[in-house]
């Protein structure tokens, strides 16, 4: 499906305990609007209803083990689905897959019945770009944090934004899902993966037992049960995880995420919420329990380039110097990027697009089309949206007059920045991030008042292509 949305409303004097602003007049629902809003309801409300129907007619009867393994073994498929596939994966790029790979985790995470592959993506990419603030889709803290305002946001954040009117754009938050013929496949095949989801538990509960009951039963536990438990885990995560549990780690301003350990296993780490995709250096895939650090590293699909001492590629700086260190990484055993697995980055949370990696050094890594000329506002989100595998950013120069005056370091996640601007020099905008000792990143900036469609043009060009078009 397609989405459009509002306006997000400013978050500029949002002070951190006050409701969130109105973000405008509420327009009338579409009939798209409304059939929305009633899908969600089924998806909802059908396995309590299931639940509802079948205890009833199962009122007795003895709780058989191959339903319980059924269960275990969908809660599985579909949970990883959800955090190594539509998480990890997809929203993150905390990884490269095979094409193969990800469109198996894509039809899996599918399963869990929480919508479709891209909107889900999209929605929990805004997320992570306003955490806590204005903007978040689905925050505990909308309605400010006295005690009946949090009582109001738990529910909000946990079911109730599910059915308001606040569609996330796919355009701007999920672009390179859009352009990915496989994941757009599956996207258009949720509606039959519903019914799979539920069809499997039922087809292999008559095929092992033999009977309607036995096949009702897996239905019931392998079916309805898993999916209502695996729905609240996760909106767990946007609740719970922003109100209760332990903040190690330092966050951008506003963010309240946490730790959860109760719900560590079943959530496969997700609710490991505080230092996910807060840090730019640290991999979310390590912070949960071992399920999720299994799959990441042993999985031949799946690479996450390690770093090592001297393992970047160097280039001629123009116009002669010592050569700057490019970005291109090697590891000590197999090659970042396969050729067969081309790099998806996670750019939307902070508009930006990174260049497929092709082995050979290029003029340009990626685009950012920030919102503002404000760098110390503007340089936390870019470092949050980077991909995981770069290592952590120490230098960050911005070239053009159009940038505000800046102090010489910053702090971003707990780690300090150095901060140069340069006013002279010839050429477009551009931003050039340095890791000390690991290697070099150079964006071309598009201007904050560039029309969204053309910003979208140039960076889902880049991110097919590795070259800028003109805006």
């Amino acid at each position: 499906m397609t989405s459009t949305a509002r306006t997000t409303p400013s978050a500029q004097d949002y002070d951190g305990t006050s409701p969130f602003p109105d973000s405008g007049t509420e327009s009338p629902p579409t009939s798209g609007r409304r059939m929305y809003v009633t899908v969600t309801g089924i998806i909802v409300v059908a396995p309590f209803v299931g639940l509802a129907v079948a205890i009833p007619l199962l009122w007795g009867s003895v709780v058989h083990l191959t339903d319980l393994v059924l269960l275990a073994v969908f809660y599985v498929i579909s949970g990883l689905g959800v955090t190594v596939g539509f998480h990890r994966g997809l929203t993150h790029g905390s990884y490269t897959a095979a094409p193969a790979l990800r469109v198996a985790l894509a039809l899996a995470g599918s399963l869990s019945f929480q919508g479709d592959v891209i909107d889900w993506v999209a929605t929990h990419r805004r997320h992570h770009a306003y955490t806590d603030r204005p903007g978040d889709p689905h925050s505990p803290y909308r309605y400010g944090t006295s005690l009946r305002g949090q009582l109001r946001g738990l529910v909000h954040s946990h079911i109730g934004w599910l059915f308001g009117d606040d569609p996330t754009s796919h355009r701007r938050f999920a672009p390179d899902l859009l352009a990915d013929p496989g994941i757009r496949a599956v996207d258009r095949a949720f509606p039959v993966l519903c019914l799979l989801t539920l069809g499997l538990p039922f087809a292999l509960g008559w095929a092992l037992g033999g009977s309607w009951v036995t096949a009702l039963t897996a239905l019931l536990w392998a079916g309805f049960i898993r999916i209502a438990l695996l729905h609240h885990v996760t909106w767990s995560v946007n609740s719970l995880c922003h109100l209760i549990g332990d903040r190690p780690f330092r966050t951008r301003r506003h963010d309240r995420a946490t730790n959860l350990w109760p719900l560590a296993l079943l959530s496969f780490g997700e609710s490991w919420h505080n230092p996910a995709p807060r840090r730019p250096d640290l991999r979310p895939a390590r912070c949960g329990p071992w399920p999720a650090r299994c799959v990441r590293r042993r999985h031949p699909a799946l690479r996450t380039p390690r770093l090592g001492p001297g393992r970047a590629l160097a280039r001629p700086r123009p116009g002669g110097g010592p050569p700057a260190q490019e970005h291109r990484m090697t590891t000590a055993g197999d090659p970042p990027h396969p050729a067969h697995a081309p790099h998806h980055a996670p750019p939307p949370v902070a508009r930006l697009a990174i260049a497929p990696h092709t082995g050979t050094a290029r003029h340009l890594d990626g685009l950012w089309w920030p919102h503002s000329t404000d760098l110390l506002a503007e340089l936390p989100e870019l470092l949050t949206a980077l991909p995981f595998d770069w290592p952590r950013i120490t230098h960050a120069t911005v070239n053009g007059a159009a940038w505000s005056a800046l102090p010489s370091h910053t702090l971003v996640a707990g780690h300090v920045v150095r901060l140069r601007r340069t006013t002279g020099r010839p050429g477009p905008d551009t931003i050039c991030l340095v890791s000390s000792g690991n290697g070099r990143w150079d964006l071309l900036l598009i201007p904050p008042t560039t029309p969204e469609p053309e910003a979208v043009r140039m960076m889902a060009e880049m991110a097919r292509t590795g070259e800028p078009t003109p805006a």
